[in-house]
């Protein structure tokens, strides 16, 4: 059903070790809005099955010392979603982009986003949820760095 949609944005990170999940999603946002989903526990709760619509974006900022990188680094961002009826302990890898930073190493341009979407048939009870491979490169900036998905079937 078109018009059930959610859009969160980020508005702060948590640091954790390994995969990092980013957390803290605003939904007070001018832009975001809930309707037919939940957040919880920085997760999105799909309360009703069928086919959606997902996308991320994640805005990477490199880290430079006096303009100077610190060579080829690889930036994951990852979408899984999670519910018990799933094998591996529930959590299943949904959508993946990798960026990898292998330019010049002084330059004026030091950022990096990325975006991923896709088509996927969701259950009642699904959490879907993003990872990233740095959360000290994300973005706090909510414009630039979100989560979101509508139900399209």
């Amino acid at each position: 059903m078109i018009g059930q949609s959610l859009r969160y944005f980020i508005l702060l990170t948590v640091l954790c070790l390994g995969q990092e999940a980013v957390r803290n999603w605003q939904t007070v946002d001018p832009v975001s809005h809930i309707r037919g989903i939940q957040l919880r526990n920085d997760r999105i709760r799909v309360n009703n099955s069928g086919l959606y619509y997902l996308y991320s974006q994640v805005y990477f900022l490199s880290q430079y010392l006096n303009g100077i990188s610190s060579g080829a680094t690889t930036l994951y961002h990852y979408v899984y979603r999670y519910n018990v009826i799933y094998p591996n302990g529930g959590e299943e890898l949904l959508l993946k982009s990798v960026r990898t930073k292998c330019w010049e190493r002084v330059k004026a341009y030091d950022d990096y986003t990325s975006f991923t979407g896709g088509v996927f048939h969701l259950n009642v009870g699904d959490e879907i949820y993003v990872k990233v491979s740095n959360i000290s490169q994300v973005s706090h900036d909510p414009k630039a760095t979100f989560l979101g998905t509508f139900k399209i079937g």
